[in-house]
């Protein structure tokens, strides 16, 4: 973190060096084959991304939930 007249920066990134993140939002109070069609689209996609690329699951219905994909190093 780069401190400049008291005011806290994060470092400047270019396009370049920033990661790609995808993120997904689910409503885990819809119909059960609609949520099975839902999350087996979603699975399917994940796998034919490029390793390098973040993937961010929120979840939502009477609560929020937050997922992080990692799939151990592939």
């Amino acid at each position: 973190m780069i401190i400049r007249e008291g005011k806290k920066f994060l470092p400047h990134k270019s396009c370049e060096e920033r990661p790609l993140v995808h993120v997904f939002i689910i409503q885990e109070s819809m119909r059960l084959d609609a949520l099975q069609a839902a999350v087996e689209a979603i699975s399917s996609s994940i796998t034919s991304m490029h390793p390098d690329i973040y993937v961010c699951i929120l979840t939502y219905s009477h609560r929020i939930g937050m997922y992080r994909y990692d799939d151990g190093g592939r």
